[in-house]
């Protein structure tokens, strides 16, 4: 903005030695500005907002502020009074009470001013931070790409200049090396001057240290192949190890959400129920657990395992990328097969458009959209006729119930895919080991197995005979599954197969990694299923007390005050029932979230749970409490 850098520009830039740590910060970040325009257009918008505060500030000061501080202005007041030569009556000002309005005016002028440009200089900081933890997530499987280029022959900048292109694949690490190919052929530099200043300003130590033994296996004249070899293995240890701290640290964090959001919230609950028996306490409380306590407690835990897991990136599939290719040769029938192929797609758009279960299919979330009225329609219709607790918890249910179906179905597929991948590559890595082409070795391997991957390698075959490119074939294969880890391995296939290398020991590389990420995948599920076990427990625990209180102690209150043998109770029993019925819905559904994400790092899963929960709820709610 060339107003905010008019005003304030040259103060930054003649401070350029005390802010050479933020230049760097904004490069890690990857903001496209310099130093002096940043800090100018934060000032600007944070004075803008500062000024804008004012009226709020007037506005809170006479809602809220005005008769607190009405005590202090009568008591140490000083008034000046004022004469008019016309006999006017002019009020009294109290110098006091306008020296605290305008002290207070300044002081929220002075914190938004100093909060909104704290928070523009502490962005790069966050945005280079979530850049490092992407770059340490997709490294091991950039390292592997580039190991299995490196086998084939292709030389170290051909590699670099490659990854640079699959940032929908390898995300933020295919950016920091696009940093690097732009330094070459846009500012002349050479490729270890271009190297030298990633490692300069890259925020993940994992990456400097990989580029520093890079640079190093180059000026030595060392065996780069062997080098990405080593990391390869490296990396793998370092998965290993990173895995088992995450799951030692999840233990932790379950032991700690049943204590603090399950255990915690009973006894309060126990506490309050027998004060409100006896003649105290408030109704009110018991909500505050319920609506307050309940998912602020498990939306901390959900949100600090969320930020813990591991997570796939998914990006666009092949929507972005442009590899310069050979014209593929119009063979017999090609004509054919385009016209087969618009048509094709012409008929998916369609369907599209006219089917939304395809699109369910795809974003499961989606199913909301379309539930969630179903679920209020069924909520008014039947109000008059089931009881509340009843007509919620069936609501509930019904609003969830197609999420968790494309949801699971969704997931199941994609296990399956992932548990395959494997298979077919050791598949053809073995036919091309004899000395086959890859396109025989699809043909073969198509006819070998039974599953989902199976049956698209099986449309990958048909679609090759009727004269797809062999690469355009797998590309449209990634798309169509869009699964992160078969992404990976039709990345490295396609692009030997267009940069040039050796097939075998590619698919041979390949089925390495796909096998490594499929045990720790196996291992992942099995040591959280013991943690989804234990949220399951603790809810079971949670519920069976809660019938306990409300079946067998509280209707013994109940009947000694109805005798008047103790103080007056403040609720009837309905009212109670209805409260901790509301408190056994609300930790359910978000009992259900957290299992989700505990047992299968993702908040859509916890709607299965949430309504296996929902499903107990209501039988306690039939066969106890009616």
């Amino acid at each position: 903005m060339s107003l905010a850098y008019k005003l304030f520009g040259e103060s930054f830039k003649r401070r350029r030695s005390e802010f050479s740590y933020f230049e760097k910060l904004l490069k890690s970040a990857r903001i496209p500005k310099t130093f002096d325009v940043y800090l100018s257009e934060a000032k600007f918008y944070s004075l803008i907002l500062g000024i804008l505060s004012v009226p709020l500030s007037v506005f809170l000061y006479n809602i809220f502020l005005r008769d607190v501080f009405s005590k202090v202005t009568r008591t140490y007041s000083v008034s000046l009074p004022f004469s008019s030569p016309f006999n006017l009556n002019v009020p009294t000002i109290n110098v006091t009470e306008v020296a605290i309005q305008i002290l207070f005016y300044a002081l929220m002028f002075f914190l938004t001013y100093q909060i909104t440009f704290g928070i523009f200089k502490l962005y790069p900081s966050m945005k280079a931070d979530d850049r490092k933890r992407q770059i340490n997530r997709l490294l091991p499987h950039a390292v592997n790409y580039m190991y299995a280029l490196s086998k084939g022959g292709v030389g170290i900048i051909q590699i670099v200049q490659a990854i640079s292109r699959h940032e929908n694949v390898y995300g933020e690490v295919a950016k920091e090396f696009a940093y690097v190919v732009n330094l070459m052929e846009y500012f002349g530099y050479d490729f270890h001057l271009a190297m030298t200043e990633l490692y300069e300003i890259t925020p993940s130590d994992t990456m400097k240290e990989f580029i520093a033994g890079l640079i190093t296996t180059i000026d030595s004249g060392g065996d780069v192949t062997i080098y990405l070899a080593h990391k390869c293995e490296q990396y793998v240890e370092k998965s290993k190890t990173e895995q088992k701290s995450f799951l030692d640290t999840l233990g932790l964090l379950a032991e700690s959400y049943v204590t603090i959001a399950v255990t915690a919230p009973l006894f309060i609950i126990i506490m309050q129920s027998v004060m409100l028996l006896i003649g105290g306490g408030s109704v009110t409380d018991l909500y505050g657990i319920a609506y307050i306590l309940i998912p602020i407690s498990s939306a901390m835990f959900a949100f600090m395992i969320h930020i813990i897991s591991p997570k796939e990136f998914r990006g666009k599939v092949f929507e972005v990328e442009k590899v310069e290719e050979e014209d593929i040769y119009v063979e017999e029938g090609r004509e054919i097969y385009e016209r087969f192929k618009k048509a094709k797609m012409r008929k998916e758009a369609l369907e599209f458009f006219k089917s939304p279960i395809r699109a369910m299919r795809e974003k499961p979330i989606y199913s909301l959209a379309i539930s969630i009225p179903i679920s209020f329609i069924y909520g008014i219709t039947f109000m008059r006729t089931f009881r509340p607790d009843f007509l919620v918890i069936t609501a509930v249910i019904v609003a969830l119930i197609p999420l968790v179906i494309f949801h699971e179905s969704k997931k199941r597929r994609e296990k399956i895919i992932r548990d395959q991948i494997p298979e077919v590559l050791k598949g053809f890595a073995s036919v091309t080991a004899t000395g086959a082409t890859l396109q025989h070795a699809i043909e073969i391997v198509s006819e070998s197995g039974r599953g989902y991957l199976f049956d698209e390698v099986k449309i990958m075959r048909k679609s090759i005979e009727w004269g797809t490119d062999i690469v355009e074939a797998f590309r449209d294969m990634a798309k169509k599954l869009n699964i992160p880890s078969l992404t990976r391995v039709v990345t490295i296939l396609t692009d030997v197969l267009t940069i040039g290398g050796d097939i075998t020991e590619t698919l041979h590389v390949c089925g390495r990694d796909a096998e490594l990420e499929r045990s720790l995948m196996r291992e992942r599920r099995f040591n959280m299923l013991i943690y989804l076990i234990i949220i399951y427990v603790a809810f079971f625990t949670f519920v069976g007390i809660m019938v306990v209180l409300l079946t067998s102690l509280f209707p013994k209150f109940f009947e000694v005050s109805s005798a008047g043998r103790i103080m007056r109770k403040v609720v009837d029993k309905e009212t109670l029932v209805w409260v901790l019925t509301q408190v056994m819905i609300i930790q359910a559904i978000f009992s259900g979230i957290v299992a989700g994400i505990m047992g299968e790092e993702d908040p859509n899963s916890g709607a299965k749970h949430t309504v296996v929960m929902l499903v107990v709820v209501l039988i306690v709610v039939m066969m106890f409490l009616t």
